[in-house]
């Protein structure tokens, strides 16, 4: 699994973001970016990878907004990061060029 950002991998973003606001007009569509230097194996198929990852109980975007409440908001970047500081402003720009390409290749798609 790589990381970049949005419109620059090998996935057709344009064509699936067409196929679902043709199914649900209304549907929500994030940008959620991950960028690292290090590269880390997603081993899905291991049969213990969704006992490490349970899925939330209940309403899950309720119960994942009630966590991010209660996490305290940083003014500086955490000092135990895998990749430091390079690799949060990396992911930075990435999330900053994708919001650029997404207005520029999504924008027959957003409201």
């Amino acid at each position: 699994m790589e990381n970049c950002a949005l419109g620059d991998g090998e996935i057709d973003i344009v064509a699936i973001a067409e196929l679902m606001a043709a199914v649900n007009p209304a549907i929500n569509l994030s940008i959620e970016i991950h960028s690292q230097w290090t590269h880390f194996p997603l081993n899905i198929l291991d049969e213990t990878y969704f006992q490490r990852h349970p899925a939330p109980p209940g309403d899950g975007l309720a119960w994942y907004l009630a966590k991010s409440w209660e996490k305290e908001i940083r003014n500086e970047w955490p000092a135990d990061l895998a990749d430091g500081e390079e690799s949060w402003n990396l992911e930075q720009e990435h999330v900053n060029v994708s919001i650029r390409w997404a207005k520029d290749k999504l924008a027959h798609v957003l409201t």
